[in-house]
């Protein structure tokens, strides 16, 4: 899975890790792949898959996908949520290679927004944008 991916990259990533730490069972660091499946402690992020679209290939199906990924960031304070935006995109900009199954051509910073306040929760988020191109990786 894609999504799985770019959090693999991000859990791997020694400047991410020391920015979010180790979940609350300390079994993994913080990226989750669609939703943070239990109650966590801040930072953490989650990845979402935007757009997967397929490149066309005459008279096959296709295996190379262009598209977009949202990595959603969550800090308790603002100044931090942007700290730590600095530092996903500082692991996942420019990254090429195969990670988790998926071998990336490209994968790109597009753009970033401030997401909505969580009051239940007291925590900032902001979103960023990754445009990839990307093929499955036919040895996994």
């Amino acid at each position: 899975m894609l999504v799985k991916a770019i959090c693999y990259i991000l859990n791997n990533d020694t400047e991410f890790q020391t920015a979010v730490g180790l979940n609350k069972a300390f079994t993994k660091y913080k990226a989750y792949a669609g939703i943070c499946p239990q109650p966590e402690s801040y930072p953490y992020s989650v990845v979402r898959l935007s757009s997967k679209l397929p490149v066309n290939c005459k008279g096959s199906r296709s295996e190379t996908f262009n598209g977009q990924v949202a990595v959603h960031c969550y800090h308790r304070n603002y100044d931090d949520v942007v700290s730590l935006c600095q530092v996903l995109i500082d692991a996942i900009d420019q990254k090429n290679g195969t990670f988790d199954g998926y071998r990336f051509q490209r994968l790109i910073y597009n753009d970033m927004a401030d997401g909505d306040y969580n009051k239940e929760f007291q925590v900032h988020q902001r979103v960023i944008i990754f445009d990839f191109t990307a093929n499955e990786d036919q040895a996994t």
